[in-house]
């Protein structure tokens, strides 16, 4: 992809002392290539997804406040999520273990909103609590339903979380390349009688395009 661009992405430091050598050109040309970046976590189906969500929240409770957990903290649980969650694309018994997991998550989330407010900042609370909300909706007689496409739907994979341990990671797609993690957009001139040279690099979410990451371009992240 080659665009025209206005002025160089960085009028100061290095890019001024480019522009002064006449390796960077004012409304010179550029283009912008990227390449996936493997999130550093484990692939994981949606209902491990939120079984080590809750795992993971857990833990992270435990730690700050080991007493609030006296007495919510059931042997049932302790056999859901006492360890890494490996339960594979086909699990046994899939519809039970869906009801008990979301059953389990919105219970613990609603302890913490009501009786450990202090705690609801956690990380790993907050990571439950977004991916409960993308995988389950409450249906007509109060009770945690799996999201499925024909009904509630599910997020798209510019927002769907794909782990609890780096809530930014993303799902994408390109061509028969799939991952989960990130993209690194990098911008080089291309003048056909001038050296190339990097003129800006940014990491984003996996879905996001190219053309979205252009230096200057309104949607660029920061």
């Amino acid at each position: 992809m080659t665009v025209r661009v206005a002025r160089a992405s960085n009028p100061q430091g290095h890019h001024g002392h480019f522009r002064t050598a006449g390796m960077v050109r004012e409304r010179g040309r550029q283009r912008t290539d990227s390449t996936h970046v493997l999130a550093a976590v484990r692939d994981l189906t949606r209902l491990e997804l939120v079984t080590e969500a809750m795992r993971a929240a857990l833990e992270e409770l435990a730690r700050r406040a080991p007493h609030e957990l006296v007495g919510l903290v059931t042997e049932d649980w302790g056999k859901r999520c006492g360890r890494s969650a490996r339960l594979g694309k086909n699990p046994s018994k899939p519809k039970t273990r869906i009801k008990e997991t979301g059953e389990d998550a919105r219970l613990l989330l609603r302890y913490v909103h009501r009786y450990l407010p202090a705690l609801r900042d956690g990380e790993q609370v907050q990571a439950l609590r977004q991916i409960f909300v993308q995988n389950y909706f409450i249906d007509a007689q109060d009770r945690p339903k799996w999201r499925e496409p024909e009904d509630a739907g599910w997020p798209p994979s510019a927002v769907a979380i794909v782990s609890p341990y780096d809530v930014s990671a993303r799902y994408a797609r390109r061509g028969e390349t799939r991952w989960k993690g990130f993209l690194a957009h990098v911008t080089e001139t291309c003048d056909p009688d001038t050296p190339s040279v990097i003129t800006d690099v940014t990491t984003t979410k996996a879905p996001v395009h190219d053309t979205k990451a252009l230096p200057g371009h309104p949607g660029q992240p920061r």
